[in-house]
Parts: C-alpha cells; sequence; structure tokens
C-alpha cells in the first residue's frame, strides 16, 4: 500500500513573489496619484524659512537702530544693512545669510500690490527693493515662492513690520 499523500498547507514560493510584486506596484501608483515627491513640504519650508528671516531682520533693525533692507532674485534672497549711508551685504549674520531657491521653485514679488519683475539671478541686483526701517516700519510686500505646477506660498510684511505666511490657494 501506498503512504496517504500529504498535503501542505500555505504558500509556495512563487506566490509570495508574485504578490509582494503585486503590493509593490500598486504602492508605486499610489505614491504616483498621492505625493508630489516632497516638493509641497520644501515649498513651505522655503516660505517659512523666509517669514522668520523676515522677523528677525526687522527685530535687529529696531534694536540696533540700523535700517536694513531685503534684495531678491527669482532665485533667492539676501538681506543688506545700511552702513555710512551705503548698502552693505550682511556677512555677519549667519540667520540672515543670503538663501537660494532651487530651480524647481522662483520667488516673485509685490510691493503694494503692484507686481516687480525680478532678474533670474540675485547677484543681479545690487540694491534692495524692499526696506525693514529702525522705526519697526517696513515697506509693504509679498514675495510669492512658487514651483513648475504654480502653487505658491506667499509671506508678506505689512507696513507695520508684521510678517503674515500663507498657503496656496485651493482650487
Amino acid at each position: 500500500m501506498l503512504p496517504a499523500a500529504r498535503h501542505a498547507h500555505g504558500f509556495t514560493l512563487l506566490e509570495l513573489v508574485v504578490v509582494l510584486a503585486l503590493i509593490g506596484v500598486i504602492l508605486g501608483f499610489a505614491r504616483l496619484s498621492l505625493g508630489d515627491g516632497g516638493a509641497a513640504a520644501r515649498l513651505e519650508h522655503d516660505a517659512r524659512t523666509l517669514a522668520a528671516a523676515l522677523r528677525l531682520a526687522q527685530e535687529e533693525a529696531v534694536v540696533d537702530e540700523r535700517e536694513f533692507g531685503l534684495r531678491l532674485g527669482a532665485d533667492g534672497y539676501a538681506f543688506m544693512r545700511l552702513v555710512d549711508r551705503r548698502w552693505q551685504p550682511l556677512k555677519d549674520a549667519q540667520a540672515l545669510r543670503p538663501r537660494h531657491v532651487d530651480g524647481e521653485r522662483r520667488l516673485t514679488l509685490a510691493i503694494d500690490g503692484q507686481a516687480v519683475p525680478l532678474p533670474d539671478q540675485l547677484q543681479q541686483v545690487v540694491r534692495p527693493q524692499v526696506f525693514l526701517l529702525s522705526s519697526g516700519e517696513a515697506t509693504p510686500f509679498c514675495v510669492a515662492v512658487a514651483d513648475r505646477r504654480e502653487r505658491a506660498w506667499r509671506v508678506c510684511m505689512a507696513g507695520d513690520g508684521t510678517v503674515d505666511v500663507a498657503p496656496p490657494e485651493r482650487g
């Protein structure tokens, strides 16, 4: 007599590999449809970094009783200080060092609601476009940090020196 055949309970290696491959494909499609690779987070980070730097520069302008300026290009921004009637770049302030956005993001500027054209590169800008005064007042302006998908975080400074950050509008 032949021994009774045993039936193994479980999955074969091939079945497991096929299931894992299908799960990988499904997760890949889900990632493509839901995520943008962190681009939205980088936009928000750039906007909040600018807002924090503006608040710090405004405080330093008031405390040091010196005028500060902000020069902007489409690829970044840098703070300046008025010294002996000449605008000088800040070299000793790490928190207010020049910052650049990568090629995926661009800056735009509006002063008192009017768009101001920015050169492509920050190094093309010699003088500040906006001013942070020792009195606590500032040029009213908004900077938009936008990506290629036209999503933009807005950082606005009012004439009294208050700073506001606004997320992209939902459309």
